[in-house]
């Protein structure tokens, strides 16, 4: 199955740096910050996508401070009792 092509060269490559940054990838980043000035992206819209990258990279983190700050809240008020996975393996 073929995908119908809609969007840009620059707006794909902007896409990419917002990846690179989610995924950690230096490497990607780079390849990608030059793909998308030679598409035509400027630097406004390179920042961005690099800031929605590091909104996308943070939101796991934020996820779980807001989850540890409600179990620590729970845990004034009252015991928490967490059921634990059995199949789980403790990290």
């Amino acid at each position: 199955m073929q995908i119908k092509q809609v969007l840009t060269a620059r707006e794909k490559e902007l896409i990419a740096i917002a990846a690179s940054i989610a995924g950690k990838c230096a490497s990607c980043l780079l390849y990608h910050f030059s793909a998308a000035r030679e598409a035509g992206a400027g630097l406004d819209e390179i920042r961005e996508a690099i800031a929605i990258g590091e909104a996308i990279q943070a939101e796991p983190v934020n996820q779980l401070r807001q989850l540890s700050q409600q179990l620590l809240g729970d845990a004034a008020e009252a015991p928490i009792r967490l059921e634990r996975n059995a199949t789980a393996k403790s990290c």
